[in-house]
């Protein structure tokens, strides 16, 4: 009895083993219930075996155990465990092995998965590589700024661009760098692009080196968000410095040679009655292209030993000294300037201050608070007839030697015009006083072209012949003489 009893325990603790680890496994419920099936199909056996040792009870079983009955199904039921536990086992199989095929596909998948992430980091950091190398190798000024305009990263160059060390530039606010009259509009502007404002992003502005030396730059500003995220400001720096001076000096040419063109067409396309004007428009355009204070022209008397100031232009503010310098003795007063001038070269102070304070000239030019000056001769076919400069009153100054020639071609063309002002006042000086001879002389005379016409005739003549001096001009000369010697005197 006993045995009966542990062989139904065992049976039911066969049966629980294996419905755990099937649970636990993760079976289908196909499998669960013909192996749950099998299971039972054993226990209900023991019992039955059980009951056949019994003394005949039917005890809970509704038929008899020890009868025929009782064994056809008890071989039934042995069948029917077998059927399920086969059953069970090879569904079991069969789920393994779609299992492990499902497995495989999931292992290949992972694998693919692991290999496409594996590229992307090697994409990943080839791009990074890339940008490290275009970040540091750039010829450019690379800077990354914060929201407040403060460094983030910076490459060598943008250090190298203002001749500080990486770790000096590291500790220096990049505001600093910028000129001061350059900050607002480029802080202005990074304000403007963390906005994403639609502004210009490349600008040209002035920074500073180390050394103080003026840079002039062109910068980019470019916003990297992560969608509306601001994280930094991309800035490329570029020197454009050289090309700056290229432009300038290319301005400079265009407008030297344009102040020239001007002074040449007022001269040659006007005539004298128009000097003074031509004159003052000039010298009025260098002191302004020059940024002189004061502009003047001199010129010697006949006799060459003294000068006067005619022609002045004064910058606002700047006090006019035309009416004090007139009838100057230039040898006596001023001897050192006078010995350049004579010689006709240019006499250059670029700083009053350097000159003998011992000498006539520092006391005059202090006098009249000039810094720096600036003085060419004017020459007319090797002749001195004056000489035009420029003063720089409010600071000192050096003029380039491509203002020096501006000068000296501008006072060529002054001194032309001057000395044909002066030519055509001889000749009608000369007219005036053979015209004044030819009057107060009692003998007729007069003049006439090759048609006979008389242009000019004195006095006297008019009164010989009975005409007043206005009849007689614009008549044919051969009312002076009679009709038969009119031939002979137009032969002659």
């Amino acid at each position: 009895m006993l045995g009966d009893v542990l062989s139904c325990l065992g049976a039911v603790s066969f049966a629980g083993i294996n419905l755990y680890v099937l649970r636990r496994l993760g079976a289908s419920a196909l499998v669960k219930a013909l192996v749950g099936f099998g299971c039972a199909a054993i226990v209900l056996n023991e019992l039955l075996y059980s009951a056949r040792h019994a003394s005949g009870d039917y005890g809970p079983f509704l038929i008899d155990v020890n009868g025929p009955l009782g064994d056809i199904f008890v071989d039934y039921l042995f069948v029917a465990v077998v059927v399920a536990l086969t059953g069970g086992f090879y569904a079991s199989l069969y789920e393994l092995g779609m299992r492990n095929r499902r497995s495989e596909s999931d292992r290949e998948a992972l694998a693919k998965k692991v290999e496409e992430i594996e590229q992307t980091q090697a994409a990943m950091h080839d791009a990074q590589e890339r940008y490290r190398q275009l970040f540091e190798g750039s010829r450019d000024g690379v800077v990354l700024l914060d929201e407040q305009f403060r460094t983030i990263q910076f490459n060598p160059r943008f250090a190298e661009m203002f001749g500080f060390t990486q770790g000096e530039i590291a500790r220096i606010s990049p505001v600093d760098l910028i000129h001061p009259d350059d900050r607002d509009m480029v802080l202005g502007a990074h304000r403007q692009r963390v906005a994403d404002r639609d502004i210009d992003r490349v600008f040209e502005f002035r920074m500073l080196r180390k050394s103080g030396e003026l840079v002039f730059v062109s910068g980019s500003f470019d916003a990297i968000r992560r969608g509306d995220e601001f994280l930094c400001m991309h800035c490329v720096v570029r020197d454009i410095t050289e090309r700056k001076y290229a432009e300038d000096a290319l301005r400079f040419r265009l407008d030297l040679e344009s102040i020239v063109a001007s002074a040449s067409s007022r001269f040659v396309g006007s005539g004298t009655g128009r000097m003074d004007i031509n004159i003052m428009e000039t010298i009025h355009a260098v002191g302004e292209f020059a940024g002189a204070d004061r502009a003047y022209v001199f010129q010697f008397s006949p006799d060459a030993r003294t000068v006067s100031n005619t022609h002045e232009w004064c910058r606002d503010g700047i006090a006019a000294e035309i009416e004090g310098l007139k009838s100057i003795d230039v040898d006596s007063d001023l001897p050192e300037f006078a010995a350049v001038i004579r010689q006709s070269s240019p006499y250059l102070v670029p700083g009053v201050e350097g000159l003998s304070h011992d000498s006539a000239e520092y006391g005059r030019f202090k006098d009249q608070c000039i810094q720096s000056l600036f003085v060419v001769p004017l020459n007319f076919e090797g002749t001195l007839i004056g000489f035009w400069g420029l003063d720089f009153v409010t600071e000192k100054t050096a003029l380039s030697r491509d203002h020096i020639k501006l000068m000296q071609t501008v006072g060529e063309i002054m001194a032309g015009a001057i000395a044909r002002r002066r030519a055509e006042a001889d000749l009608l000086s000369s007219e005036e006083r053979y015209r004044t001879i030819l009057n107060d002389i009692i003998e007729g005379y007069y003049e006439a072209d090759l048609d006979g016409t008389v242009y000019f005739c004195n006095e006297s003549l008019a009164a010989i012949f009975g005409y007043s001096r206005e009849e007689f001009l614009g008549r044919n000369y051969e009312v002076l003489n009679p009709a038969s010697e009119y031939p002979h005197m137009v032969a002659s």
